[in-house]
């Protein structure tokens, strides 16, 4: 594996771990930035005369902090020599793998079906 791509992995791992411990009371440097651009939204809304509550914030930061940790697991995916991801941009990893979970599980749907059939049926 290529220097950069043994750095990219670190810094990558690194700020998912920040994302991880987003909630401790010191956060890393990408969870407080992540928190400051949430803070200002919660202002710009309160500005303009709207208020945010604090669960659909919370919900909203969930969603945010899941999204940045799996653009940071593709771009480790991408950094893998000798893989199909080796060097692809990180949307089509993220595409391909939405592709493969997609395919797993409509086969478990089938399946289920199947097997629903077969125990009405005997």
């Amino acid at each position: 594996m290529c220097d950069n791509c043994d750095k990219i992995r670190e810094e990558m791992w690194a700020e998912i771990r920040d994302l991880l411990n987003y909630n401790r009371r010191t956060k890393g440097p990408l969870a407080e930035e992540l928190a400051e651009s949430l803070a200002d939204i919660r202002v710009q809304a309160e500005e303009a005369g709207r208020e945010i509550d604090d669960d659909d914030l919370a919900v909203y930061t969930e969603a945010l902090r899941a999204e940045l940790i799996a653009m940071r697991c593709a771009f480790i995916a991408r950094t893998c020599n000798n893989t199909e991801w080796h060097g692809r941009p990180p949307s089509f990893v993220l595409g391909a793998w939405a592709g493969q979970s997609m395919q797993m599980e409509q086969s478990h749907s089938l399946a289920a079906n199947l097997l629903r059939r077969l125990f009405e049926e005997g």
